[in-house]
């Protein structure tokens, strides 16, 4: 039997890449640099199941799941002064439609750890700080447009 357990996982332990091809070539991966919070979600809609058998205990069952995705992060720039690729991806697909308004995205455990997963999401972004002595940050939830997190390969793995 195992012993108990040393270490605690850090939540900083997730990488976020975003496809800068999509939607109109093979994906080109670029690192979401300056992340300060990461939030997969899964909500789980459930119907009652409950019937004259089940003798005062209510039942459910799980009947869809919406997934989605939260990150903020810090606008990063790159030596010369330019956005980063993965932020001007997020930025320029806010106000577009259909694909092109559409991110693809991947994340992944950065210690080479199984978990990771492909997902495509619907972009929403909101400044993170708007204080004068702020640094330039944003909010962005991405909505499931109905294919889920997908399981992949940790890249790194």
């Amino acid at each position: 039997m195992a012993g108990a357990p040393t270490t605690t996982a850090l939540a900083r332990r997730f990488a976020v890449d975003v496809d800068t091809a999509w939607p109109s070539g093979p994906p080109v991966w670029a690192r979401l640099y300056g992340m300060t919070d990461f939030k997969p979600m899964v909500k789980p809609t459930n119907k009652a199941t409950s019937d004259y058998e089940t003798e005062g205990n209510a039942g459910n069952q799980k009947v869809m799941q919406e997934t989605s995705v939260e990150v903020t992060y810090l606008r990063k720039l790159d030596a010369a002064g330019a956005p980063m690729d993965a932020h001007e991806a997020i930025r320029k697909a806010v106000p577009l439609f259909d694909d092109d308004g559409t991110v693809h995205l991947r994340w992944y455990d950065r210690t080479g750890a199984p978990e990771a997963y492909e997902f495509y999401g619907i972009p929403a972004a909101e400044p993170a700080a708007t204080g004068v002595e702020d640094l330039d940050g944003l909010k962005v939830s991405f909505a499931d447009v109905g294919r889920g997190a997908i399981p992949i390969t940790n890249p790194i793995a």
